[in-house]
């Protein structure tokens, strides 16, 4: 079961940007005061990240980017299951070049999806081995 209450946000866009000291603070600042939660890299060539909120929480921060000029980002959401802790706190980290591992947005429920399938497929290979053993 998804929590429709919280948004996961994946996010990116190539943009000059600079005083990143400066922004980095004030973008930490604005998530917390927003409760949101995850990580966000700032470089000299753009912004990467991935965070959790409510819808206007997440909307605020959207804007708020919007504001230092990312207008065309590439933008994925996504609802984590409920009672999962998807971050436990905010970061902003700087870089001097958004590496290319950082730079797919992915759906998190799909992972989880797939992980409890491969859960399940693992409880029922066992299964199968100790019933096997018993009879």
């Amino acid at each position: 079961m998804l929590d429709k209450d919280r948004i996961i946000a994946a996010l990116y866009q190539f943009k000059s940007l600079d005083r990143l000291e400066e922004r980095k603070k004030e973008l930490y600042d604005f998530c917390v005061e927003n409760d949101i939660l995850g990580t966000l890299i700032l470089g000299n060539e753009g912004i990467n990240g991935t965070i959790v909120g409510s819808r206007k929480g997440i909307d605020n921060v959207k804007k708020f980017l919007e504001n230092w000029g990312f207008t065309d980002m590439e933008y994925k959401e996504s609802h984590p299951p409920k009672g999962l802790r998807v971050f436990y706190r905010m970061k902003v980290k700087l870089k001097k070049e958004i590496p290319q591992k950082y730079l797919t947005a992915f759906d998190l429920t799909e992972r989880i999806k797939h992980l409890a399938i491969h859960v399940v497929h693992s409880h029922l290979f066992i299964s199968e081995l100790l019933f096997k053993c018993i009879y």
